[in-house]
């Protein structure tokens, strides 16, 4: 990421996913041309972290985590699924007690901090308020269905797979690839609630090579 800005890669160690303060930051006048004398650090990270989603978006197949890569595939020519994990405050914070061995206090603290961090940073660079479920094609409570394992029917009906296919058939799609390898995972239980034809790319590559 430095070596693209030609900037020194120590200068963004602490600066991931963070917004940058308009009132208070160290301006870079430094760096190639890629950079706009005066940004931020923060600025100049999320712009060289957003041309780097495009360009991966654009030649394969992906998973973006966080870097407000909903937004920044907004109008792209790629098909993109955007998906928000969830989970209760409380739940949250029982979790990270038992994650890093916290006392209630500190995971209490430390569950609010990153929320603030997250929000703001969300906020920052989008305009549009963290979390808001109209902002993804799908939102997943992850104390309801688990972390480690969840059933394949299970994770298709709580989230409504079927109607979302059906949706996407009534717009006059032909048929579902599933573009990402943990797709498979809930492909039979999918397939037992659509009519739409699904195509697994590790099947169809494998019938290609055996033709």
């Amino acid at each position: 990421m430095g070596r693209q800005a030609e900037v020194g890669e120590e200068l963004f160690a602490d600066k991931d996913e963070k917004a940058g303060n308009p009132w208070l930051f160290k301006a870079f006048y430094q760096g190639g041309p890629k950079v706009k004398q005066g940004q931020s650090a923060e600025d100049v990270l999320f712009q060289m972290q957003s041309e780097i989603i495009r360009e991966l978006a654009e030649k394969e197949d992906c998973i973006i985590v966080g870097r407000c890569a909903d937004l920044v595939l907004t109008g792209q020519d790629v098909d993109c699924l955007s998906l928000f994990i969830c989970a209760p405050f409380e739940w949250r914070v029982h979790h990270r007690m038992e994650l890093e061995n916290l006392d209630e206090k500190a995971a209490r603290t430390l569950v609010e901090k990153t929320d603030a961090q997250r929000e703001k940073y969300y906020t920052h660079y989008t305009g549009r308020p963290w979390g808001l479920p109209e902002n993804y094609d799908i939102c997943i409570n992850s104390a309801r269905l688990g972390i480690d394992r969840t059933d394949p029917d299970t994770l298709v009906k709580q989230n409504r797979l079927p109607e979302l296919v059906n949706w996407y058939q009534a717009l006059g799609a032909e048929a579902l690839v599933l573009g990402c390898t943990h797709f498979p995972y809930f492909k039979e239980a999918l397939l037992r609630q659509i009519t739409l034809p699904l195509i697994d790319p590790a099947e169809e590559m494998l019938r290609l090579l055996n033709t």
